[in-house]
């Protein structure tokens, strides 16, 4: 507790305002990789633009302008999207029974879920056991109904310890976004209108090192680059 309180003061964060959970976006991540293949993609093919209605409606005003059109290019940035998501967010998918788990534990598979709970410290027969008598108890599925946070915190301590702490690990993680805002923050701060033609590159090193920890001295850094002029 008293880490977390020194977390919260130094990042000038208030407890009122934790209103989430690290499980909620999970499964807003998986939904919209999944739009990008079976609804973006697609409709770029076929030129319905459903899911673009800006596009649907210039091509509309300028029917001429589907001559021109380069759906590969198009179909390329959200490639590389989808690729961004795999590689930025590939331990929501390795956890993704973890989380499914949490958000309702009566419906989940014992033998897919008994590895990841047992990756988190858990003993692998206690756990299983555990989760299937969690399972059969129909006075706690109801205490589901209360929300996730409330129904893991009526779980008894004595009666599902293992399978509790784990739990606990997982609703510990902070579902904070405001590292993210904050970059994104000083992102646009860097590229305003008089920089536009600022690369993406430099934008990349420039925020990368407004956002370190790292205490460097200019001044050094200056005299080393001297040297190889």
């Amino acid at each position: 507790t008293a880490r977390l309180n020194f977390f919260f003061t130094e990042n000038n964060l208030q407890w009122k305002k934790l209103v989430s959970l690290c499980t909620d976006g999970a499964p807003n991540m998986r939904a919209f990789q999944c739009k990008i293949t079976t609804s973006f993609i697609p409709d770029l093919y076929s030129n319905c633009f459903v899911h673009f209605p800006k596009l649907k409606s210039v091509t509309l005003d300028n029917p001429d302008l589907l001559k021109h059109y380069q759906y590969k290019s198009f179909i390329h940035i959200l490639e590389e999207l989808q690729k961004e998501f795999e590689s930025r967010f590939k331990d929501i998918m390795e956890y993704k029974e973890l989380f499914n788990f949490i958000e309702n534990p009566f419906h989940a598979s014992v033998s897919s879920l008994s590895p990841v709970l047992t990756n988190l410290g858990a003993d692998r027969a206690k756990v299983e056991c555990e989760v299937v008598e969690l399972q059969m108890d129909g006075i706690m599925k109801s205490a589901l109904k209360a929300g996730v946070y409330h129904f893991w915190n009526m779980v008894p301590d004595l009666q599902y310890p293992a399978l509790k702490q784990c739990a606990q690990k997982v609703l510990s993680i902070f579902a904070s976004t405001y590292t993210c805002k904050s970059t994104f923050s000083t992102m646009n701060i860097m590229k305003r209108k008089q920089r536009n033609k600022l690369t993406n590159e430099h934008l990349d090193c420039l925020t990368r090192i407004a956002r370190t920890d790292y205490k460097y001295c200019m001044k050094r850094v200056k005299e080393q680059q001297a040297h190889f002029h």
